[in-house]
C-alpha cells in the first residue's frame, strides 16, 4: 500500500484527475452539443483520455527521475524517490507509461483512421524525456513547452471529436466555427495559468536551482523580476477572461459572470495582491495552490457555460 502511495504520488494523481475532469467537460459540455452529440464513440474516447493520462505520468515520473539534486534541496520532506521509491523505478515507470500510452493511441489511430495522432504522441513523449533531461535548465525554453502542452491537451479533445465528425459526416458542420472560439479560450487558460504555475514553482525553487545551475527565470532575472513578470502574466490571464466573456460569451449571461466573477476572477485578483508580498520560498506553495483552484474553477465553468448553450449557439 505503502508502494502504491508512492507511485501515486510520483505521477500526480491530482494532475491527472484535472486532465481528465478536462477533456470529459469539453467533451460533453460543449464539444458534443455543438456537433449535435455525433463524435468519437466512448469507448475509443476513454482509449483516448487513458493514453494522455499514460503520457502524463511518464512525463511527471521521468521528470522526478532527473530533478532529484534540486528536490534534495527544495523539498526533502516531499521526495518520493530515494525515500520511499528506488530512483531507477521511475525511469522504469517512464518507459512502461509510454509504451502504454503509444500501443494505445496505436490502436485508437487506427480505429479512427487519424494516424498524424500517433505520431503528435511519440513526439509529445521524445519531448517529455527532452524537457526533463536538457529543456527544463533552459532559460524559459522549458515553461514554455509545458504551458504549450497544458494547451494541446485541450486542443486534442477538439481535434479528434472534429475529425470523427467529418470521417462519419462528410463535412465539418454548422457548427465547426462556433466549438473553435471556446475551446481555444479555454486552451489559452490552460496555458497561460500553467506558466505562471511553473512561473511561481521556479520562484518557491530558486535556491536548489542555482545550486544545481539551472537558468530558470529567477536565477537568470532575479526573484524581483520574475515577481514583476508573474503580476503581468496574472494581468494578461485577468484580462483575457474578460475579454473572452464579452467577445465569446456575449450579454445576458448572468450567472456565468457571477461565477467567473467569484470563483476564477477573484483568486487571481488574490494572487495579484500577494504577489506584491512574497518575500521568500515559504510564501510560494500558497501562491501555487491559488492558481490550480482558480484552474480548477475555470475547468468547472463548463457547466454554467451548458445552461446558456441554446443562447450562445443557435445551430
Amino acid at each position: 500500500m505503502d508502494s502504491l502511495r508512492a507511485y501515486l504520488r510520483l505521477f500526480r494523481w491530482p494532475n491527472l484527475l484535472m486532465i481528465a475532469l478536462t477533456q470529459y467537460l469539453l467533451r460533453h459540455v460543449i464539444i458534443l452539443p455543438l456537433f449535435g452529440g455525433s463524435g468519437l464513440p466512448e469507448h475509443l474516447f476513454l482509449l483516448f483520455v487513458l493514453a494522455t493520462l499514460f503520457l502524463s505520468a511518464a512525463g511527471y515520473a521521468v521528470n522526478d527521475f532527473y530533478d532529484l539534486r534540486t528536490d534534495r534541496i527544495n523539498r526533502p520532506d516531499k521526495q518520493v524517490l530515494v525515500r520511499r521509491l528506488p530512483r531507477h523505478h521511475a525511469l522504469r515507470a517512464y518507459v512502461v507509461l509510454v509504451i502504454l500510452s503509444l500501443l494505445t493511441t496505436a490502436w485508437l489511430s487506427h480505429q479512427m483512421v487519424y494516424y498524424p495522432l500517433l505520431w503528435l504522441f511519440a513526439g509529445v513523449a521524445l519531448s517529455s524525456w527532452l524537457y526533463s533531461a536538457v529543456l527544463k535548465r533552459t532559460f524559459l525554453v522549458g515553461n514554455l513547452f509545458i504551458s504549450i502542452l497544458a494547451a494541446l491537451m485541450v486542443l486534442l479533445v477538439w481535434m479528434i471529436e472534429h475529425h470523427a465528425f467529418v470521417h462519419s459526416s462528410g463535412y465539418p458542420g454548422p457548427c465547426f466555427f462556433s466549438a473553435a472560439p471556446v475551446v481555444v479560450a479555454y486552451a489559452l487558460f490552460a496555458a497561460f495559468s500553467t506558466l505562471l504555475r511553473e512561473l511561481l514553482k521556479d520562484l518557491e525553487d530558486f535556491r536548489g536551482d542555482l545550486r544545481a545551475g539551472r537558468k530558470t527565470l529567477p536565477v537568470v532575472l532575479g526573484v524581483g523580476n520574475t515577481k514583476r513578470v508573474a503580476t503581468v502574466l496574472t494581468l494578461i490571464i485577468l484580462g483575457g477572461i474578460a475579454v473572452t466573456k464579452v467577445l465569446v460569451f456575449g450579454a445576458g449571461t448572468l450567472w456565468l459572470s457571477a461565477y467567473l466573477l467569484v470563483a476564477v476572477l477573484l483568486p487571481f485578483l488574490v494572487l495579484l495582491f500577494s504577489l506584491m508580498g512574497l518575500a521568500g520560498p515559504s510564501n510560494f506553495p500558497l501562491a501555487q495552490r491559488l492558481v490550480k483552484f482558480a484552474m480548477l474553477t475555470g475547468i468547472l465553468s463548463m457547466l454554467i457555460l451548458s445552461a446558456y448553450f441554446n443562447q450562445l449557439w443557435n445551430c
